[in-house]
């Protein structure tokens, strides 16, 4: 009995195995550069998706239905038209030196800056008065802050003031896109 039993919970043990072994490798495949993130450029979503209906029919699942297919939509923030933010004469390229917030507005115009970085955001008034700030569009410098509860004091400024005129962000880091399905009032 004592060797039944044994023999039940190695199998089951191996079974387990076998199937993390299983998952990780789908998630190495679907999570590779092939897939371009699964989102909606480069066709990613139509990529795993294929992928998935290959690997369901591989195995004999059937679908519910024709089709193991199911349509979603995402409302996605795109530039289709020119976007450009020139500062100081110098003109920066989407894509490559920035990156619209996906929740971002529109904005046009020439605008004064007003710039908020680490230096300075420590003399910043304990209660601002928004309707007294002399301010066009801000620009949050991020740039050589490593202290996290900085950064969500950055970010928490960003996403209230991002209401109410065009907030530009600057960091280090490298230019990465999301995607978001609201819309602040400015860019």
């Amino acid at each position: 009995m004592r060797t039944l039993f044994s023999l039940a919970i190695s199998l089951i043990a191996l079974s387990s195995f076998s199937q993390q072994k299983f998952g990780k490798e789908v998630v190495s495949v679907l999570t590779s550069s092939d897939f371009h993130g699964r989102g909606y450029t480069n066709s990613g979503a139509e990529i795993a998706a294929d992928y998935l209906n290959t690997q369901f029919s591989k195995y004999g699942l059937k679908p519910i239905g024709d089709s193991f297919d199911q349509t979603f939509e995402i409302d996605v923030n795109t530039f289709p038209n020119k976007c450009g933010i020139s500062i100081n004469g110098k003109t920066l390229r989407p894509g490559q030196d920035f990156l619209p917030d996906p929740r971002c507005g529109s904005a046009k115009g020439t605008f004064k800056l007003t710039w908020l970085n680490k230096d300075n955001f420590t003399s910043l008034p304990r209660e601002i008065e928004i309707d007294k700030m002399p301010v066009e569009a801000l620009v949050i410098d991020t740039r050589g802050i490593i202290s996290n509860d900085t950064l969500r004091f950055f970010y928490r400024f960003k996403d209230y003031f991002s209401n109410l005129f065009p907030v530009i962000w600057v960091q280090d880091d490298r230019l990465m896109h999301s995607i978001a399905n609201t819309q602040q009032s400015f860019p």
